[in-house]
């Protein structure tokens, strides 16, 4: 007869992730069925750590990419700083992405030409009102 591991037998069963090497209870780590145990090989606080880290890594490709300050205003500080979809399809283009993978998809798509770096202000004045003050020159210049 098989044995099924009831909850508490899961609670109290450890794993060494290894990254960190501390010995974790299995709910401490995610579930993964491609495993034997069926949990990750890192532990959830690893594993989140190993995701900041590819998004920083992956943030500084696309910055080297498209270059390293707003296109619209020319401010460089990183903080401020956004990828933009140049066709302003960014809202539907994310639902069909996995959260939170953006960044990811662009470096994996070798960099494609629908996106620019803009600062948050030129992005949101960009979806808000079809274009960023700063062009208001371009648009009209008699402005």
């Amino acid at each position: 007869m098989g044995y099924n591991k009831s909850l508490s037998d899961v609670k109290y069963t450890l794993k060494t992730c290894i990254r960190c090497t501390k010995k974790k209870n299995l709910e401490q780590f995610t579930l993964d069925k491609r495993n034997k145990d069926g949990h990750t090989s890192l532990c959830r606080e690893c594993e989140s750590l190993r995701h900041k880290e590819m998004r920083k890594n992956h943030w500084e490709k696309i910055l080297a990419h498209y270059g390293k300050k707003c296109t619209c205003c020319g401010i460089d500080e990183k903080i401020f700083l956004t990828v933009d979809h140049i066709k302003g399809d960014g809202s539907k283009h994310r639902k069909n992405l996995n959260r939170g993978r953006l960044y990811a998809y662009i470096v994996r798509e070798n960099f494609p030409k629908d996106y620019q770096i803009l600062c948050w202000n030129c992005n949101c004045a960009k979806k808000n009102n079809g274009f960023c003050p700063h062009q208001k020159n371009l648009l009209n210049p008699r402005a």
